[in-house]
């Protein structure tokens, strides 16, 4: 029993189910452009999001946007010995938005987005491998919205978000390299098994799961001061959400009698095999943060708007990270459950944008934005390589029929500082032993969105 516990909690450690370490946040093509600007912004549809306020303030009838992103991120990781790259991380996450306005007073709208969507994949035989081989998160949101008018300038909205998600991660049980081969050669008295084995893992597990519905809320206060000042208030709370029957299973390297030979010692010491994690069942949770955002916006001349938010992110209420698992009753203990402790800061996020229409039938866009990381140095992961950033965006919208509206932008994130170093705590299996997994990680992303809008 000591043994699996030992492998849980050596897998909590590794698995953390937040993707922020170079999630790009795109929630709509258009605000892309200006560095993801939005709260104190009258954006129609899109504004279920950014500010459910500002929804009652469209000028149409009916708003509806729609929109997608390819994000292909790539990161490194280095120490005094050896390195490593990442393959082009790819992920595409998608939004769509709607909204009404059937009196002037007031507004409903509806959002269906993903949110955080996030893929890294550093490969089965890396130096890292036994913190994380890959690791991939899609978080999806469903909100309904009302916004309401308090008086001609003035409004208040709330959407009630219904989240859902799902994740893959795996890693291998023993570090991967020279230590681990010495340690198998005198083990077993094979001389030359080291090389045989070279740098593949003798034996990886995967978790997978999906989580169920959970429950949030995203309100906001708009202020439509003046036809040159705006500003925008939103409050988006925490929300965890519960994998109740994810799965387990164990990948054994290809070697026909190594792989034998792995499994075999794997159920003899820690009473693991695929026919138990087959009848076993993982709880965990997937964690995304609350945050508090602050907008203003300008339009001192006719073709030309001016806006800038400041996000606090509420990223402490992700303490810990607790895997329950769940074995059969004959084989081990029944319930075995494991917390690694997280203790993320809350962070800043600053947003800068500008757009620019000098006519009626396309506008200009372009933005900055400074993304500070909430991940303490002690906890710095391969699977969460997580660094302050800067973000540069520009894009385009042209109008056609009056009514429709294509947006286009581009973004480039990069570390604050070229990198960033830190380390890990791991249990070594073979000694059990706590150990560090230390080293410099870098890394930056491309992103581009395409959009369509129609305005009636």
């Amino acid at each position: 029993m000591r043994r699996i516990l030992l492998l849980m909690a050596a897998v909590a450690v590794s698995f953390s189910a937040i993707a922020e370490g170079y999630q790009t946040n795109n929630f709509s093509a258009r605000q892309s452009g200006m560095a993801n600007v939005g709260t104190g912004m009258n954006l129609g549809a899109e504004s279920v999001w950014f500010n459910p306020a500002a929804v009652v303030m469209q000028e149409s009838l009916l708003d509806v946007s729609a929109g997608l992103s390819g994000i292909i991120a790539k990161h490194s990781y280095a120490n005094d010995l050896l390195s490593a790259t990442t393959g082009n991380d790819f992920t595409m996450p998608f939004n769509i938005y709607a909204s009404v306005r059937p009196f002037k007073w007031l507004a409903v709208g509806v959002a269906l987005n993903t949110p955080n969507s996030y893929n890294i994949n550093w490969g089965d035989g890396w130096a890292g491998a036994h913190i994380c081989q890959n690791m991939s998160l899609n978080q999806y949101n469903f909100q309904p919205t009302l916004s309401v008018r308090l008086g001609e300038k003035l409004s208040v909205g709330a959407g009630m978000m219904v989240t859902w998600g799902n994740f893959n991660f795996s890693r291998s049980l023993l570090a991967v390299g020279a230590s681990t081969n010495a340690f198998i050669e005198q083990m077993s008295g094979i001389p030359a098994l080291g090389d045989v084995i070279g740098s593949s893992p003798l034996a990886s597990i995967e978790l997978s799961g999906k989580a169920t519905p959970a429950i949030g809320f995203n309100v906001g206060l708009f202020w439509d001061v003046n036809k040159i000042f705006s500003l925008g208030v939103t409050y988006r709370h925490p929300i965890r959400m519960k994998v109740e029957e994810g799965s387990a299973s164990l990948r054994f390297i290809e070697n026909e009698y190594l792989g034998a030979a792995a499994e075999t010692m794997l159920d003899r010491m820690a009473g693991l095999s695929n026919d138990v994690l087959s009848q076993s069942t993982i709880a965990t949770e997937l964690v995304t943060p609350g945050s508090i955002a602050l907008g203003v916006s300008l339009h001192p001349f006719k073709i030309l708007d001016i806006s800038a938010d400041l996000q606090y992110n509420l990223w402490s209420s992700y303490k810990e990270q607790r895997i329950y698992m769940n074995t059969p009753s004959d084989t081990t203990e029944l319930t075995n459950d494991v917390t690694a402790q997280r203790g993320y800061k809350n962070s800043f996020t600053a947003r800068l944008g500008v757009q620019l229409s000098p006519l009626g039938w396309i506008s200009a866009r372009a933005g900055i934005s400074f993304d500070e990381s909430p991940v303490k140095d002690d906890v710095l992961m391969p699977n969460v390589p997580s660094m302050s950033k800067i973000g540069v965006t520009a894009g385009l919208s042209l109008r056609f029929f009056r009514l429709i509206f294509l947006d286009l932008a581009y973004g480039y994130t990069l570390p604050v500082e070229g990198g960033r170093t830190g380390s890990t705590q791991y249990t070594n299996m073979l000694t059990q032993q706590a150990e560090l997994f230390s080293g410099t990680y870098s890394g930056d992303a491309h992103t581009f969105s395409v959009g369509l809008r129609l305005s009636f």
